[in-house]
């Protein structure tokens, strides 16, 4: 190793320095650190260093014999081919030595190159990869194409061309209906609010559980109280009955615009409605699972009003119940307690009574009895009026001396009472038989002055000078006064007693009867409160909430009698027979103070009751003393029980509320209004007291007929005013009327001799306006006509099933062949399908037909009992009228035959008559005219404030599988303006054309029109149409929108209040209105939201269809639009399906189907993805900043700019890297700018109200119509603008593409393609000349032959389409066109077809093979012998990989950057400045002629210089060129003198032309140096050729070899110069000497430099060179 170690070392260094001797301007490069580069990095042994001491010594001879040869030679001469040099021969020369290196060190440096092309070539590979990774995971077009395959399979229409507006209509329908539609219950997924916990028929239990456990419910109760009962002669009340019907329904917030939505939407909680089976009852209904919202009770056909209720939360009714059971107990038992005080107050007053009273009570009684007794025989007649006052007297003076015997008797301390005990037991009784009166037993025989006996007892006279004294008559009177108030004591106080031990019965049957009335006023004024109280049976008082009221009652009071022990004494000594009144005193006095505290006895009501009773008025107080009886129970609470009540005069039991309902609508005659008589002045009538003109209220007969026949409402008129109505104010009412005057002849006082007026013509009219026959008429007539179309609809279904049945049967006895088994199943299927399909619509549009027929029916029926009614009336009023003439007739005979007292009673009987005659024609109509005809909707509302609001959500509508709607689906509806057309010769045909864009209203709202399924015939009147389409609500002053008006006095319509806005000329409501959405034309949007049900989007359609928003007149384009979302792929997607309506009378049908994500960097994957964005944005830098490069390097080696953009290669490169920079700020601004703004709701609000009964497009205020367009819009911009990316992305795939060839060229197999293509460009722009030239004829001679009738050329785009596939091999224009024609088409198109194949596809094609096979060919012929590609890499990536792991596993592997370094040395240059790259130059072009002469550019410079001089010389002007600018206007110049001269000086335009005419004449100048420069520049670049490439050059080595051949003469030299290295060692030593001599030799020059010079250039110039020579 070491000897060949140094054997190459000595070859570089002779060659370097052989190089530096040949090259006098090279200063050899002698570093003595590069003496050793390939020496080996270990120690080496000490012989070998021994070994390389010798062989520097011998090297330091050695240059002395080169440097004579190299001096001498100056260089080695190439002698032939610069490979032949023999390194054996020539092994001493050090120039042949630096000549070989030269050479080795280009074949490397070539290979070196090759190396740097194959590395550029594989890292832009690479750097592509990078980016078409990137691209693909930007786009992730599988992703994208399972979004979009799902989208274009589930909505794009499978033909491109439609024959109809039912076409669109029926795709329309087809994508609404299988895209909304309903939750399904049992999926486990409860989707709130739309699936919904159970309750009635509603919600899901399998999902979301009943909803009594999810949420806090109000229980309601609801009370229906019916009276059918109708006066005879107007409709039966078993009518009435079975046509009234009820149900329970959400509340319509309007009930023109639609429900409120609670949970399940609109439907009603009864599946069908209640019918009532009695005609007079009340009927309970407990409901325990309501929602909240707002209900009504809707009460339908109760044209009467003799429906009735209430609804009431259930948990107030039982609480209020409950509180009324426990208030009324405790009542009961206050009042019971409170009488019974009472009642012991009074016998304890009896028992306080003294004797004497006692006496005087019953004295008085005795009187008062005796007193009647006379007055009733005076009264009658049997005592004499004469004995009356002599009785009375006698009465009196008999009880005056009992109460003064009495008064003796019991005068305490008197004789008698201190006698008491002795008179009681010693004196006998006064036997009065046979004797005197008691009165008369003691007489005193005394004057009278001093006292007198009168009457039974005598007067004891305390006074005076004596007393007759009688002590035996005083003893009997004491004693006998004394008995006899003894025994009526004892019968007092026993009676006391008895009235005591009955208190309590007495009591009792009291406090029952109050509270059996108050009981009955309660099931009055409030009965489900008493309905409740009677529901509850216990017999527990314990359990407050289940015992019933009486055992309530009966424990009030048993508990207090408990408690108190004087009760229980009293009760005790009620058992003894007459206690001692002190005893039974102190029994009641204590049951009394017991009795008397104010909480046993004070009343929680008003006791005793009065009527009106209120049972919400109670003695709070009470109520607050009785608390701890009812512990946890609210008594005081005040509770709303009722939610509703409607209809109260069924409530209060009015059989006839008819008399009073809606007068002001249905009978306005009897609408009256309170007035004063004063305040009257008309109409006048006669009064028949005067016979003066007056006021008719100011008159008695018709102030009691206008109070008895007009309303003002319940309370009436106050007192001094009266109800005047317009039947009242009639002055012939009381025509009929006789009033007899003796005053005024005749027997009439007004008008005898005319006769009466008819009182039935105001009833009459008014039924006769109530039952129109036009309304009738019309109605049966399009009943009619809707029966006959159902009819006529019938038959052609049955038509078509009978058809198709025969067709399925022909079909099953056709195909019978197994061979075709499976086609016949294939076209059964589609068969039976197409059935399917078919019977589902004809029995869609059947149940609609039916449903619109229902309707019309049902309104027919209304009518028709409005009429039957009216008949009945006028029927009624028509015996109204006999009755009444009858009984004026018998009125008339029975004042002839004198039957009446006085005229007075005779006209006051006429009066009541009429005013009779009045109140019944009043009863007659108004119970033959409805109360009204509408359904009832009696509202209410549940709150439970606790509950939780549902979530703001949507309904989730999905296009496929998992691709959610986003908003909703738009169509949008471009409409055309019909106009006469400009040609008007077949005006008497058709003469309407289109011109322009409509956007006027248009359509119809099908809730109006009669005969469609959506008609309402209970919207179809004045108040309904105004109150749905309300102009002023359409006015927004700030937007300047004010409805407009026909003001005209035509009979047109939109008069005030149908307005031009929403109404049509006939006032009928437009379907459609205008309304802008961003990136649209002007048209009509029409949005079905996502929160549409599945029976709301049906109902949408039918108003799309029966509307009328899609015609085949006006409409010019309908757009379809849905924006989707793939939560898994996290795309959305963009569908637009465009209708085009075509002049040609079909409709074309295109799509547009996108897909985009806009989520960009929320994964790791993503994270990834951007990093890579970077790294690609760096390497997009760096290709920006290598292009700088380049074009500095070309400044520099080429001198100019512009000498970049020679090369086409470069506009390559340019265009690839601008685009490629454009693309990367084009992604981020997508996705961190346009991606992360882009935020769509789910939900747009735009319509006012999406359940609405009609008017359903009434647009929200505020809405979010643009709101929703403008999501559309920008998403259609992201995708346009993503589009764009990726079109310039694969434009720029495709330069990088051709950037790849370009860096392949360098290889010759490699660059094939390119060199293939560069020497055929010329042909190949030729060919195509021509063929575009061909082709382009074709098509259009197709497009004007076949274009009128072909698909495939009906344009020019679809003609050359259709060519270009016929090309490729598709010849579907051929067999579906050309081959079915017939006649003259036929020929042509035969001729059409076979030439163009002929012409273009065989001849002109196989030119084109013929022209690229031949050009490669050439280039395969000349590639044939280069170096494939393998061949060359391998050693490449060997020595690459042997440098890599030298250290490791390769420790001898020299590397590549040492040798070409050491290459360097040996040339003689320094390795470390950087290499001036060759450049390249094309050849010189030359101009050839005589076959194979040349001539280049200086040539023919010199050549065009001789033909100027020998043209001058033969003076032959045409083949000068043209002279200097200078040259020339000197000539001018002379000839103008000349001209001047030869003309007398003669100016003007005279002197002109003759100047002009010497110049014409003077010999042009010679050409200038530069202008035939310029000339020949010109001519050889357009008539120049490239020079022909030496053949030798062709027909040598390859480089390879060339390189081998090289290396081995190397290796030869290496031995000889080893041999000379001791040579070259001595002559160092010589060369020494000579660098001295070569110092001193520079010092002489710098001397003779430094000298002045001479006074003569050439004496100068020679001394110098002297002086160098020396």
């Amino acid at each position: 190793r070491a000897t060949a170690t140094r054997n190459v070392d000595g070859a570089r260094r002779h060659a370097r320095r052989g190089v530096a001797d040949g090259n006098a301007n090279r200063v050899p490069y002698t570093s003595g650190a590069m003496m050793g580069m390939f020496s080996r990095k270990k120690k080496a042994e000490p012989e070998e260093e021994a070994e390389e001491e010798e062989e520097e010594e011998d090297e330091d001879e050695a240059p002395t014999k080169g440097a004579d040869k190299g001096s001498g030679g100056g260089g080695v001469e190439k002698a032939g081919n610069e490979y032949d040099l023999d390194v054996e021969a020539d092994g001493d020369d050090p120039a042949t030595a630096a000549t070989v290196v030269a050479a080795l060190y280009a074949k490397y440096k070539k290979n070196y190159n090759r190396r740097t092309d194959y590395v550029a070539l594989f890292s832009f590979l690479v750097f592509v990869s990078f980016y078409l990774s990137i691209l693909y995971l930007q786009r992730s077009a599988e992703e994208a194409y399972m979004l979009t395959s799902t989208l274009k399979s589930a909505l794009i229409p499978e033909d491109s061309e439609m024959g109809s507006s039912q076409d669109v209509r029926d795709w329309i329908e087809d994508v609404v209906t299988t895209t909304w539609t309903d939750a399904r219950c049992g999926d486990g997924r409860c989707e709130a609010p739309f699936e919904f916990p159970e309750y009635g028929r509603f919600g899901c239990k399998a999902d979301c559980d009943l909803l009594t456990l999810k949420a806090k419910i109000t229980k309601i109760q609801i009370d229906i109280y019916y009276n059918f009962s109708h006066p005879k002669g107007s409709v039966s009340p078993i009518d009435l009955m079975q046509d009234a019907k009820w149900n329970l329904c959400p509340m319509e917030v309007d009930e023109l615009i639609g429900p409120k939505k609670i949970f399940h939407g609109a439907d009603c909680y009864y599946e069908e409605d209640n019918g009532f089976e009695d005609q007079v009852g009340h009927k309970v209904f407990e409901i325990d699972d309501i929602p909240d919202g707002e209900w009504s009770i809707v009460v339908k056909k109760d044209i009467f009003l003799k429906v009735a209720g209430a609804v009431r939360p259930r948990i107030n009714v039982t609480l209020e119940a409950t509180n009324k059971r426990l208030l009324l107990a405790a009542h009961y038992g206050q009042v019971r307690r409170k009488m019974e005080l009472t009642e012991y107050n009074k016998l304890l007053s009896t028992l306080t009574k003294t004797n004497l009273t006692l006496a005087n009570a019953i004295l008085d009684a005795a009187e008062m009895k005796e007193n009647g007794t006379v007055i009733a025989a005076r009264a009658a007649k049997t005592l004499p009026e004469a004995n009356y006052t002599a009785s009375i007297t006698l009465i009196q003076n008999k009880y005056k001396l009992n109460r003064t015997m009495a008064t003796v008797a019991l005068t305490p301390g008197g004789y008698c009472q201190s006698n008491f005990v002795s008179l009681l037991n010693g004196t006998t009784w006064y036997n009065t038989t046979g004797k005197e009166p008691l009165s008369k037993a003691c007489k005193c025989e005394t004057p009278g002055s001093w006292g007198t006996v009168n009457g039974s007892l005598p007067i004891f006279v305390s006074s005076g000078p004596s007393v007759c004294k009688c002590y035996e008559s005083v003893d009997i009177a004491c004693s006998e006064t004394m008995r006899w108030i003894m025994i009526e004591w004892r019968r007092h106080l026993g009676q006391a007693w008895t009235v005591k031990a009955a208190l309590r019965d007495a009591v009792t049957i009291a406090a029952d009867k109050e509270m059996a009335t108050l009981l009955d006023w309660l099931s009055s004024l409030s009965p489900v409160t008493f309905f409740e109280i009677n529901q509850i049976k216990g017999t527990d008082p314990e359990k407050l909430a289940e015992a019933s009221l009486a055992a309530l009652q009966a424990d009030n009071i048993n508990k207090e009698r408990a408690k108190d022990p004087s009760y229980t004494a009293l009760v005790a000594a009620t058992q003894t027979n007459f206690p001692r009144v002190e005893q039974l005193r102190s029994f009641v006095t204590a049951r009394a103070t017991t009795l008397s505290n104010v909480s046993l006895s004070t009343p929680i009501y008003i006791s005793p009751p009065i009527y009106p009773f209120n049972f919400t008025t109670y003695n709070k107080a009470a109520v607050q003393m009785i608390m701890p009886l009812y512990p946890g129970y609210p008594l005081e609470l005040d509770l709303k029980l009722d939610l509703v009540e409607w209809n109260p005069a069924v409530l209060e039991r009015q059989d006839f509320a008819f008399m009073t309902c809606n007068l002001d609508a249905r009978a306005p005659i009897f609408d009256g209004k309170c007035l004063k008589p004063a305040d009257v002045v008309a109409p006048l009538v006669a009064d028949p007291g005067t016979g003066s003109m007056t006021p008719y209220l100011r008159q008695a007969r018709f102030q009691k007929l206008c109070d008895a026949v007009c309303y003002c409402d319940k309370i009436g008129c106050p007192t001094g005013s009266y109800c005047s109505c317009e039947i009242c104010r009639r002055t012939q009412q009381f025509d009929t009327v006789v009033y007899p005057n003796s005053t005024v002849t005749g027997r009439k006082l007004l008008g005898w001799d005319n006769p009466p007026s008819d009182f039935t013509l105001p009833y009459r009219r008014h039924l006769l306006q109530t039952g129109s026959a036009t309304d009738l008429d019309t109605i049966l007539t399009a009943v009619k006509d809707l029966s006959s179309k159902q009819a006529s609809l019938d038959t052609k279904i049955e038509g078509v099933k009978k058809a198709q049945e025969v067709q399925n049967s022909a079909a099953e006895e056709h195909h019978k062949d197994k061979a075709l088994e499976n086609i016949i199943k294939a076209g059964f299927d589609d068969l039976k399908k197409g059935h399917e399909s078919l019977s589902k619509s004809l029995e869609e549009i059947l149940a609609k037909q039916q449903q619109a027929l229902a309707a019309a029916q049902e309104s027919l029926r209304i009518q028709q009992r409005t009429n039957a009614l009216a008949e009945a009336g006028l029927r009624q009023i028509e015996r109204l009228a006999k009755a009444v003439e009858k009984q004026r007739e018998s009125i008339q005979a029975a004042y002839a035959s004198g039957a009446f007292a006085n005229i007075e009673q005779y006209i006051a009987i006429q009066e009541n008559a009429v005013v009779t005659r009045e109140i019944k024609a009043k009863e007659n109509l108004l119970m033959n005219t409805p109360c009204q005809m509408k359904v009832l909707y009696n509202s209410f509302e549940l709150a439970n404030f606790n509950n939780t609001e549902p979530p703001i959500a949507y309904r989730e509508r999905f296009i496929g599988l998992n691709n959610r709607v986003i908003a909703g689906m738009l169509i949008y509806i471009e409409r055309k303006n019909l106009v006469e057309c400009e040609s008007n010769r077949f005006e008497g045909i058709d003469r309407t054309c289109s011109g322009g864009r409509d956007i006027s209203s248009f359509g119809v709202d099908p809730v109006f029109k009669l005969g469609t399924p959506l008609y309402n015939p209970d919207y179809d009147n004045f108040e309904t149409l105004t109150k749905v389409y309300n102009c002023t609500e359409f006015a927004n002053p700030d937007a300047g929108l004010y409805p407009t008006y026909n003001m005209s006095n035509a009979s047109n319509g939109n008069k005030p209040p149908f307005c031009m806005e929403l109404y049509n000329p006939r006032d009928i409501p437009y379907g459609f209105r205008h309304k802008s959405i961003p990136g649209y034309s002007d048209g009509f949007p029409y949005f079905f939201d996502i929160n549409l049900s599945a029976d709301e989007a049906q109902r949408w359609i039918d108003f799309m269809t029966y509307g009328l928003m899609i015609d085949d007149v006006k409409t010019e384009k309908v757009t379809a639009q849905i924006v989707v979302y793939n939560a898994e792929l996290g795309y959305f997607g963009n569908v637009m399906v465009f209708f085009e309506f075509t002049e040609g009378g079909k409709i074309e049908v295109s799509h547009s189907v996108n897909t985009i994500k806009v989520e960009l960097y929320e994964t790791t994957d993503d994270w990834v993805r951007f990093a890579m964005e970077i790294l690609l944005t760096i390497g997009a830098v760096h290709s920006v900043y290598s292009e700088i490069l380049d074009l500095v390097e070309s400044k520099r080696t080429r001198g100019s700019y512009l000498a970049y953009f020679s090369s086409m290669w470069n506009y390559i490169d340019v265009a690839s890297i601008t685009i490629h920079i454009g693309t990367i700020f084009m992604w981020f601004t997508f996705g961190w700018k346009m991606a992360a703004e882009f935020s769509p709701d789910i939900h747009y609000d735009i319509y006012k109200n999406l359940e609405a009964s009609a008017f359903i497009t009434n647009l929200k205020v505020p809405n979010q119509m643009s709101e929703m367009g403008a999501l559309f819009l920008e998403m259609k911009d992201l995708v346009t603008y993503l589009q764009l990316y990726m079109t310039l992305s694969g434009i720029n795939i495709i330069l990088m593409l051709a950037r790849i060839l370009k860096l392949m060229d360098f290889q010759p197999r490699l660059g094939v393609i390119t060199h293939t293509l560069a020497l055929a460009t010329a042909d190949l722009m030729h060919f195509f000349v021509i063929f575009f030239m061909i082709f382009m004829g074709y098509a259009f001679i197709g497009h004007v032959i076949f274009g009128y009738a072909s698909v495939h050329f009906s344009d020019m785009t679809a003609s050359v389409n259709s060519l270009f596939q016929n090309l490729l091999g598709d010849i579907t224009y051929f067999m579906e066109d050309f081959k079915s024609a017939n006649g003259l088409t036929f020929i042509v198109g035969m001729i059409y077809f076979y030439s163009f194949n002929i012409f273009v596809l065989m001849i002109l094609f196989n030119f084109l093979l013929a022209i690229i096979c031949d050009a490669f060919g050439e280039v395969k012929a000349n590639a044939s012998e280069s170096v494939s590609v393998v061949t060359e890499l391998v050693p490449m990536i060997t020595d690459k990989w042997r440098t890599v792991f030298s250290r490791v596993a390769y420790p001898d592997h020299i590397p590549e950057s040492r040798v070409r370094r050491q290459l360097r040395i040996w040339k003689g240059e320094n390795p470390d400045e950087e290499e001036d790259d060759e450049v390249e130059e094309a050849p010189d072009k030359v101009f050839k002629y005589s076959d194979a002469k040349e001539l280049d550019l200086p040539g023919l410079k010199r050549v065009l210089r001789r033909c100027v001089i020998e043209t001058y010389q033969r003076n032959d002007a045409k083949f000068l060129l043209r002279p200097t600018s200078k040259e020339k206007r000197i000539d001018d110049i002379a000839a103008d003198i000349a001209a001047e001269e030869e003309g007398g000086g003669g100016g003007g335009i005279k002197g002109f032309f003759s100047r002009r005419a010497s110049r014409s004449k003077r010999k042009e100048a010679l050409a200038t140096a530069e202008e035939i420069e310029a000339a020949a520049e010109m001519l050889m670049e357009q008539v120049g050729e490239e020079p022909e490439a030496d053949g030798d050059e062709e027909d040598g080595p390859t480089e390879v070899e060339q390189l081998q051949e090289s290396l081995e003469k190397l290796l030869k030299a290496q031995q000889k110069l080893v041999e000379g290295q001791v040579k070259v060692i001595e002559g160092q030593a010589k060369m020494a000497d000579r660098q001295d001599r070569l110092s001193e030799l520079e010092k002489r020059i710098l001397n003779v430099l430094e000298q002045p010079p001479p006074s003569s250039g050439g004496a100068g110039m020679g001394g110098m060179l002297s002086a160098l020579k020396k």
